[in-house]
């Protein structure tokens, strides 16, 4: 069975991945790189591949609570992200 992981908090994630990790095959989907401009990898990257757990890169912008122009121009790039995991 395939079980997907999404990202968010990594620390109870990965301990789930560890206990399934004998018996299913197990991916995990979220930032490869720390900030949207930079290009230093994620905890969460680099620990995947440390562990062979196979990684998906959701490449999505940060969406604020409150509405502010960083939203407006975060739109575009939520869509296109959205296109891509089709």
């Amino acid at each position: 069975m395939k079980i997907a992981i999404v990202g968010g908090h990594f620390s109870p994630a990965f301990a789930l991945m560890q206990k399934l990790k004998t018996s299913d095959e197990i991916i995990f989907l979220g930032r490869k790189y720390t900030f949207e401009k930079d290009r230093a990898f994620s905890f969460e990257y680099k620990t995947c591949i440390d562990e062979k757990i196979r990684f998906f890169e959701i490449n999505t912008p940060r969406i604020h609570r409150n509405f502010d122009l960083f939203n407006f121009f975060s739109l575009p790039k939520f869509l296109q992200a959205k296109r891509k995991l089709r």
